[in-house]
């Protein structure tokens, strides 16, 4: 039982990782591009 309990934490805390990593990667490409077209040199 309690193993059962680790094993869905850990499947839990690497999803959880896997969406911050993907939103985190989508925030600085949303940052980005305003940045890049306003730059006009």
């Amino acid at each position: 039982m309690l193993e059962a309990a680790l094993e869905e934490m850990a499947k839990f805390e690497r999803k959880e990782i896997e969406f911050r990593k993907r939103d985190r990667a989508e925030r600085a490409a949303d940052l980005r591009l305003p940045l890049d077209a306003i730059k006009v040199h």
